[in-house]
C-alpha cells in the first residue's frame, strides 16, 4: 500500500485504489464586539473542512490482496459506511503540445 500525498506520489501505472472520505468541523469564536453588540465585528461561525486519503496498490495478485484486506478492514469498523470509494485507476496521463509561431 502507498498512501498518496502529492501528485509526485502518484503512482504511472494502472493501479487499485481506495479513496476514503472525510469532513470535520472547525467551531471558530466570534470577537468580544459581535458577542457585545450583535451584527458588529466579527460573528462566530462553523467551518466545515473536506478531506480525503487516497491509497493506492499494485496491480498484482499480492496488491489485489492487499487492497480486498484494507477494504474489509474499513468495512469491519462500518459495515453501512459510506464514505469509502475503491476501483481501479488507469495510468497517469500526459499532456503533450506544440506552439508553432509564423
Amino acid at each position: 500500500m502507498k498512501t498518496i500525498r502529492t501528485a509526485k506520489d502518484f503512482p504511472d501505472k494502472e493501479h487499485l485504489a481506495i479513496i476514503v472520505l472525510s469532513t470535520r468541523n472547525v467551531y471558530h469564536e466570534g470577537d468580544q464586539r459581535s458577542k457585545d453588540f450583535p451584527g458588529h465585528g466579527y460573528p462566530a461561525y462553523t467551518e466545515s473542512i473536506e478531506n480525503f486519503e487516497y491509497y493506492g496498490y499494485e496491480n498484482t495478485v499480492e496488491g489485489k490482496v492487499e487492497w480486498n484486506k484494507h477494504l474489509t478492514m474499513l468495512y469491519k469498523e462500518k459495515p453501512t459506511r459510506t464514505d469509502v470509494i475503491a476501483f481501479t485507476a488507469g495510468p497517469k496521463m500526459s499532456v503533450n503540445f506544440n506552439v508553432n509561431v509564423s
